[in-house]
């Protein structure tokens, strides 16, 4: 239940919804409620004087307090949005949730009943929204309390306001990309990133967490308050099955973890658990220079941390891959020997911790992959080497490159990985056309009307393309090489016009084959 609450919240934010420029009456709690008051009031002077009809009236508004209505908001939000009832424009939209909201009241009988939506079809639909939202609400309220997801997300910065917007932000970005267990694992990660003290009331702390992983099933008078580690809000962990509490009797209430939990708690102190730690604290350190300074930081440190990671634990898996098979291979040749059955449980710990070893590389790769997917400012030198890297294996002789004084301080904005990859496609497109030399120049100039520019030249001495088809092999599923897809040159021109907003052209080279032309934006903070 928390999770999909949070995950809800996590997308309207993504999506814009939860702009308080655009929904001000709902979205800003000091107007919601005014706005709740106003309607409770009229349905107040309109009831019978009788006492009687007071005070079922009374009893009826205890639902709808502050928490609950920011619940039902959101969930029509959400509901509403995705029925496409939203036409954009503030004061209709308003007006839609405002009627979904007194339809809701005028069922639950807190008022009485309310004029229908001008169009019997839209009417319907959101009154079906409304039904379902409220359904959530309920749900979420009964199962989380009073937790507030906008006071969580904002605590482990999933998401930021300012100036009545909503926004999300890094970590919020890789929750949205997480699935099953790995979703509580981010979060549990960022709340000990964040904690501030052991009472910290939105963060977990390393103590309390090796604590519930440890400690026994504890039992606590009803009415008093429970003890350490206990003294705390675990109305998220077991809306996530990570706590479970239950009345013993009239006097007690048993508290536990569950054995997910103790796995996931246990975890916050296992080494194999450091990587996604320590991605945390790069996530929430990128996070607060950009609240501190106004843009990102130059160099993202978990971009880097995670690009780094990555390549640790794919190499480790290519080492530990075919001492896997070897094993494998020695056993099955060897069944019948006796060197093999005398050392029979050597060969199964050796198998055992090869396939622990392997286990731990593929998860903190995947896991890792998690921070180099998104936008962020990249060294153009270091990437395009990385690039002639992956391609060298494949050519006859070593890529010249020529890179230009001062290169090495200057960065792009985008994804580097992308970068990096329509470079290489480039370098195997000279590489695939018989091109013996390959070579690639890397130089900045200063354009008065554009700004400053990074050039990239990457020619051979291959056949050369025809005037006439330079423009054609741009497009997708185009090739003029027999047995070529198509799809790598596409590739470049995606990634250099429409993520990086730059600009790529072939021309002929000097050395009579093809010249690739890529002309890129560097952007205000690209020069260090």
């Amino acid at each position: 239940m928390f999770v999909e609450a949070l995950r809800r919240h996590l997308e309207l934010a993504q999506q814009g919804l939860l702009s308080r420029r655009r929904f001000p009456r709902w979205l800003d709690d000091v107007r919601r409620e005014a706005r709740m008051l106003e309607i409770f009031e009229v349905a107040e002077r309109e009831l019978p004087a009788e006492r009687t009809n007071r005070n079922s009236f009374l009893s009826m508004l205890d639902e709808w307090d502050p928490s609950f209505t920011r619940r039902l908001v959101e969930g029509l939000l959400a509901e509403l949005n995705a029925a496409s009832l939203f036409s954009g424009k503030p004061d209709e939209d308003e007006a839609i949730i405002d009627y979904a909201v007194r339809r809701q009241l005028a069922g639950a009988g807190v008022i009485g009943e309310v004029e229908p939506w001008p169009t019997l079809v839209r009417g319907r639909r959101i009154e079906a929204c409304a039904d379902q939202a409220t359904e959530v609400a309920r749900a979420e309220a009964k199962a989380l309390y009073t937790l507030s997801l906008r006071g969580y997300s904002e605590a482990l910065r999933l998401t930021r306001t300012s100036h009545g917007e909503t926004k999300l932000c890094p970590a919020g970005l890789i929750f949205l990309d997480l699935r099953g267990r790995d979703v509580m694992r981010w979060l549990l990660a960022l709340e000990v990133s964040s904690a501030m003290h052991a009472g910290d009331a939105w963060c977990i702390d390393e103590r309390r967490a090796k604590a519930l992983a440890t400690s026994t099933e504890s039992e606590q008078v009803h009415d008093g308050h429970p003890s350490w580690p206990w003294d705390f809000d675990y109305a998220r962990f077991e809306a996530s099955g990570l706590v479970r509490s239950e009345i013993k009797d009239r006097h007690f209430i048993r508290y536990g973890a569950t054995p997910l939990g103790v796995e996931l708690f246990g975890e916050l102190e296992q080494p194999s658990g450091e990587a996604l730690r320590s991605l945390a604290r790069a996530t929430l350190a990128d996070e607060a220079h950009e609240v501190l300074h106004g843009r990102p930081p130059v160099i993202s440190e978990a971009a880097e941390l995670g690009r780094h990671t990555r390549m640790v634990a794919h190499e480790l898996r290519n080492i530990l891959v075919p001492v896997q098979l070897t094993l494998k291979l020695l056993r099955r040749q060897g069944s019948g020997e006796a060197f093999v059955t005398a050392n029979a449980n050597a060969l199964d710990d050796i198998a055992s911790g090869l396939e622990r070893a392997l286990r731990f590389a593929t998860e903190t790769a995947r896991a890792m992959g998690q921070s180099v997917s998104r936008d962020e400012l990249f060294a153009v030198e270091a990437a395009v080497r990385d690039a002639i890297v992956g391609v060298q294996k494949d050519l006859r002789h070593a890529v010249e490159v020529s890179v230009a004084d001062g290169i090495e301080r200057v960065y792009l904005r985008g994804r580097r990985e992308r970068f990096v990859l329509a470079i290489l496609n480039l370098l195997r497109n000279a590489c695939q056309v018989g091109g013996v030399e390959v070579r690639i120049f890397v130089r900045a100039e200063l354009a008065t009307e554009t700004g400053a520019r990074l050039i990239v030249l990457v020619e051979d001495d291959g056949p050369g393309v025809p005037a006439e088809q330079r423009s054609a092999i741009f497009s997708d599923g185009v090739s003029f090489r027999p047995g070529g897809s198509g799809h790598g040159l596409a590739l470049v021109r995606e990634v250099v016009e429409d993520e990086l907003r730059g600009s790529v052209h072939c021309e002929s080279s000097a050395r009579g084959g093809a010249r690739f032309v890529l002309r890129l934006p560097i952007p205000l903070e690209g020069v260090t």
